[in-house]
């Protein structure tokens, strides 16, 4: 095994070997070294650990406190052995199954980033695998094979390679420990056992950028799904979390969080991100920009953007920048807008608009939305 894309990741499931297979293992590969001491955190073969001479890695750490728990004596030495040495590395990666021996990045502590031996046990069946209609099935060597895109969710970790399938479910029964009091303290260097993902939509969408850097996950992994509204609602509120946003390159092909960055880079007063192409359907919640703002936001994305900066000017009552965005009067939106109005100009302003132009203003339509409240910011 010349190479770490030959090297296995994951040498401690479905069991661990003995403590002089993994020794001797780590003397023909030292590549493997980190590996090692991996399984050595879960089976408690603390001498192997010591002999190992490796920085404090923190996925090693959350192992071993795991497996210490269950009473494994030679995994809470190890345990502490671990957090009594700092700094902090993440050598072992198990989002990206990687082993960065060269220069593993510092960090804080335990952050819950671990595919802990205990997960590796919840299994999911196949249900339903389909290919896409893309090809023959049977390909050659110069085509590239055929992959599968349903049948089985997409796992956080897949350290095994496996997805987790087998033949049936198995509960996730795992404890975990209460993470109320995080929501609301500082977080310590080492993260108790807690699920996350209610930390960092927390951290996202107030707008906590020290927060969100140390909970945060590889973007995508799962829960991005889930993650995406709540980077949205701290991009809206928060001017200074929406400037970092815009500098991560991972947030570059998302267009909810884009959108939500030109939007509060807008009631910034901010027009920088604005173009012709420019389609964003909300910019006067949570803030207002001012009357000139939205004048230009109109001059630079004419087609685009004139229905929304129809909608900016009801609900900050600018009749003559509504007249200059020139609205379609059958938008329902505008519609709702006019309707909840105190102004009754706009609402009289669709309408002649709609007879001039023989359109059908959906008056009624819109009276429904609106008792229904679902779509204005009042």
């Amino acid at each position: 095994m010349a190479s770490h894309e030959e090297c296995a990741y994951c040498i401690w499931h479905p069991e661990t070997a003995t403590e002089e297979t993994y020794r001797r293992l780590a003397r023909k590969y030292p590549q493997l070294r980190y590996q090692v001491g991996r399984a050595c955190a879960i089976a408690g073969y603390k001498k192997l650990y010591s002999e190992l001479d490796l920085l404090s890695d923190i996925s090693i750490a959350e192992e071993a406190r795991e497996s210490g728990g269950a009473d494994i004596s030679g995994s809470a030495d190890i345990y502490r052995m671990i957090i009594a040495q700092s700094p902090f590395y993440e050598v072992l990666d198990d989002y990206t199954r990687t082993v960065n021996l060269d220069d593993p990045k510092e960090v804080t502590g335990i952050n819950c980033d671990t595919a802990v031996r205990s997960s590796l046990d919840i299994k999911q069946p196949l249900t339903d695998l389909t290919l896409p209609l893309t090809g023959d099935l049977f390909c050659d060597d110069e085509e590239p094979r055929p992959i599968y895109t349903s049948g089985f969710r997409q796992q956080m970790f897949n350290i095994t390679e496996d997805q987790s399938i087998d033949d049936h479910e198995t509960e996730d029964t795992r404890q975990f420990d209460d993470h109320t009091s995080l929501l609301y303290s500082p977080l310590p260097k080492h993260l108790p056992n807690v699920k996350k993902n209610l930390l960092i939509n927390a951290a996202a969408s107030k707008g906590n950028v020290d927060r969100y850097c140390r909970l945060r996950r590889p973007f995508g992994k799962m829960g991005g799904s889930h993650e995406i509204p709540a980077l949205v609602r701290g991009v809206y509120h928060h001017p200074f979390f929406a400037k970092w946003c815009s500098l991560q390159p991972e947030f570059l092909k998302c267009e909810e969080i884009q959108n939500a960055i030109t939007a509060r880079y807008i009631m910034s007063n901010d027009v920088s991100r604005v173009t012709a192409e420019t389609n964003v359907c909300q910019i006067w919640y949570p803030s207002w920009a001012s009357s000139d703002t939205y004048r230009e936001v109109l001059r630079r994305a004419p087609v685009t953007m004139r229905d929304t900066i129809a909608r900016a000017a009801i609900v900050t009552d600018h009749y003559s920048l509504f007249d200059a965005a020139d609205p379609d009067p059958s938008n329902i939106y505008i519609g709702i807008e006019a309707i909840e109005s105190p102004n009754p100009y706009y609402y009289q302003a669709l309408r002649t608009k709609a007879e001039d132009q023989e359109k059908i203003f959906m008056d009624e339509r819109a009276s429904e939305f609106s008792r229904l409240n679902v779509s204005t910011t009042r």
